[in-house]
């Protein structure tokens, strides 16, 4: 419906088409009572059923209030027309991203993590995207993305359904196979994730051909071609997770769009503890002021909203009272429908050169050498990984499980010579380990080391204070020599730059797994004499597992030997191969950088299992 500029829905302003997709029409229009731009998509009253799938993705967005989701300003009718009034976003697509060549698999990873963030967001609350690609994945700055669109969103167990029995809606290129069999589900966003994250680090889909029909044969009927054969510089453990999401079957693919992200991660991690010698040292002070870095920008007062509501007749949707700001606009939106090439072809709503910004700096990622293993894998490599992880993994963690169902209470002894109290974890029955849990409620028999400034027992916790800059103030647990086994507790960062904790301490020399305010984790290791440098045996990186601000999070290390294996909140992150110390005391700690005098960590539920 072009020829529409001039025209006025309510106080917008149209300018300039900047797009047509099916039945709609997308213009840059002046909101003249707000004095910004916006974006405005309409479409005529003469066609019920793209009426109706315009007026749903109206309610859909309204259901959506999430971070990494476009939001939607207004929606209005003035006869004939129809109309949703977005943010309007300058800076490009994923699609224009990627027309200059493929991401890096840091880059990747950083746009995977919010748009999975979004997507999960989605299907915890039983809506299903039915569009994920690059076109619908919209740049607010140099790395901070919004997921939009959702003119094909379908609700779970809704009672209509608006697509027409035999027509298959979404774009062929991201469509799963499953979809010419039966309806959208989770598991086929999760295929098209896969698509985008695969077109993402190679610069192309798994399959293309002339015809839509053609391309979606290939979907139903033909193995994707692994990333690292189209690239040869990815690493293959990237191969084994693009393609678990390409699964033909439903059942194999990743059963939610996390579990593919947190399978990417480990991934980048399990590559980059296999070149761990090259990661060299890292100073303290370079450590937080990466640490301090901002995190990708975003539009502050896009999310200062109310809940949508009316303009007379008209659904509008307005941020909090002072407004939104130029700043705040920088997202757009997309509405999907069917033509003659694509099941789905539809059209941006950029500025009209569709650039995007590239001067901004990125955040990191998780570090990951070059070099890939080759070839597939042999029936001898496949039993060396399982009988791997059947020494290293799941006989430790039945000992474990042993140690905790069967050993009673530690006792309490005390040690004369010193005047203080000890726990002796070995057991009656065993002479080698044991287990001592600690809910941190109080210094039960002096255990821990206390004094009114750093160490200290408040609110039902045990507190860590940094008081000074460039320090880390360890609380160490008394007259205790760790060696291996599993540690585990839960941490609140109250203020300040990070919180953790110091395995096989001794005096300056310790590990240290922990978190930061910026959302990251890391494993660093100090030694004696090394002032403010520090070994970075697992470089920061940030995880959705990872729960913000100062809420709690579970940090474990089951230590076996030169073997970390690094959990949070249940979940493996990471694990790291190092030798270089044997035993020493175990400490909960806060740190401070140059350019902070204190850092506050909160600790309880702690968990210790000793073993040989």
């Amino acid at each position: 419906m072009p020829g529409l500029e001039g025209f006025s829905f309510g106080p917008y302003y149209l300018k300039q088409s900047l797009g047509q997709g099916g039945m709609a029409e997308v213009y840059l229009a002046d909101d003249e009572e707000r004095g910004i731009e916006v974006a405005v998509k309409v479409i005529g009253s003469n066609n019920v059923e793209y009426l109706e799938r315009f007026r749903r993705e109206a309610k859909t967005i309204d259901l959506l209030r999430h971070e990494h989701i476009l939001s939607l300003l207004e929606y209005g009718d003035q006869e004939p027309w129809h109309y949703l009034v977005m943010p309007y976003v300058p800076d490009g697509t994923l699609h224009d991203r990627i027309a200059s060549g493929p991401l890096s698999v840091q880059e990747s990873g950083i746009i995977l993590e919010q748009i999975t963030s979004a997507l999960q967001y989605a299907h915890n609350r039983g809506i299903i995207h039915r569009d994920i690609k690059p076109s619908n994945i919209l740049f607010a700055s140099d790395d901070y993305v919004y997921l939009a669109d959702f003119g094909l969103a379908k609700v779970l167990d809704a009672d209509a359904e608006l697509t027409r029995t035999g027509l298959i809606m979404g774009t062929p290129e991201y469509m799963a196979p499953d979809l010419a069999d039966g309806p959208a589900t989770r598991s086929t966003d999760i295929y098209a994730l896969g698509v985008l994250l695969y077109e993402m680090l190679t610069g192309q889909p798994p399959f293309t051909a002339p015809t839509a029909l053609a391309v979606y044969w290939k979907h139903i009927r033909e193995l994707p071609q692994p990333p690292s054969q189209v690239d040869p510089s990815l690493p293959s453990t990237i191969d084994d997770v693009v393609l678990c999401a390409l699964e033909k079957d439903p059942a194999k693919r990743f059963q939610s769009v996390t579990a593919l992200f947190d399978a990417y991660q480990a991934a980048l991690m399990t590559v980059a503890a296999e070149h761990a010698e090259e990661e060299g040292e890292l100073d303290r002070q370079a450590f937080e002021e990466a640490m301090s870095q901002p995190e990708p920008s975003r539009p502050d007062s896009l999310f200062a909203q109310t809940a949508l509501h009316r303009r007379g007749d008209q659904l509008i949707l307005r941020p909090a009272e002072h407004g939104y700001s130029d700043k705040a606009l920088t997202s757009l939106s997309r509405h999907s429908s069917l033509n003659n090439e694509r099941l789905d072809e539809t059209a941006p709503l950029l500025s009209p050169s569709g650039s995007h910004s590239t001067s901004s700096p990125r955040r990191s990622f998780s570090s990951i050498g070059s070099p890939r293993r080759k070839g597939s894998i042999s029936a001898l490599s496949t039993f060396i990984i399982v009988a791997g992880l059947l020494i290293f993994i799941v006989f430790p963690m039945g000992y474990i499980y042993y140690l905790y169902s069967t050993q009673p209470e530690p006792a309490l002894v005390v040690n004369a010579a010193h005047q203080s109290t000890v726990v002796a974890i070995a057991s009656p029955t065993s002479k080698a380990g044991g287990v001592l849990v600690d809910s941190l409620a109080k210094n039960t028999g002096g255990r821990w080391d206390e004094d009114a400034l750093h160490c200290f027992f408040k609110d039902g916790t045990y507190h860590a204070i940094a008081t000074q800059e460039m320090t880390v103030q360890p609380c160490p647990l008394l007259q205790q020599q760790f060696t291996n086994g599993s540690v585990q507790v839960d941490v609140s960062l109250l203020a300040g730059t990070s919180a953790s904790l110091l395995l096989r301490q001794n005096g300056e020399q310790f590990y240290e797994f922990g978190l930061t305010n910026r959302g990251q984790i890391f494993f660093l290791r100090h030694d004696r004499d090394a002032g403010d440098t520090y070994i970075s045996l697992l470089k920061p990186f940030s995880s959705t597992v990872l729960r913000g601000g100062m809420e709690k999070n579970t940090l474990q290390v089951i230590a076996l030997k030169d073997d970390f294996k690094l959990f949070l909140n249940g979940v493996q992150v990471g694990e790291v191969y190092d030798a270089t110390y044997a035993e020493g005391q175990i400490a909960l700690a806060a740190a401070t950088p140059a350019t902070i005098a204190l850092s506050e960590g909160s600790f309880s539920a702690f968990k210790l299992t000793a073993m040989p």
